[in-house]
């Protein structure tokens, strides 16, 4: 079920996950955005730590450098997501890329 983020309100996203102490599963949050990860292979890509993008067909998808570190893909994916819900919930053509700098 992905769940449908009225108004790009992260409180709500919050309240709704009833997460109040850490660790906050951040896969969990994306799977139930209905984010999608793109485990695809590019060498043209590892100069970002992460990249979230619409799909032609109208889906997201996230793509998490995997040459970071485990805590550092966990923290793109985190940060991925936030470009999601503030910014990519209202307009469809947004791509957001991180480079590692």
């Amino acid at each position: 079920m992905v769940y449908p983020l009225p108004n790009n309100d992260p409180e709500r996203l919050y309240e709704y996950l009833d997460t109040h102490n850490p660790p906050v599963d951040v896969d969990a949050i994306a799977r139930l955005l209905g984010i999608e990860r793109d485990t695809s292979f590019n060498p043209y890509r590892f100069g970002y730590s992460g990249e979230i993008f619409r799909t032609p067909e109208g889906g997201v998808k996230v793509w998490i450098n995997p040459g970071d570190s485990p805590a550092r893909q966990r923290f793109t994916l985190a940060h991925e997501i936030g470009h999601f819900v503030l910014h990519m919930t209202h307009d469809e053509n947004l791509r957001f890329k991180d480079d590692i700098k």
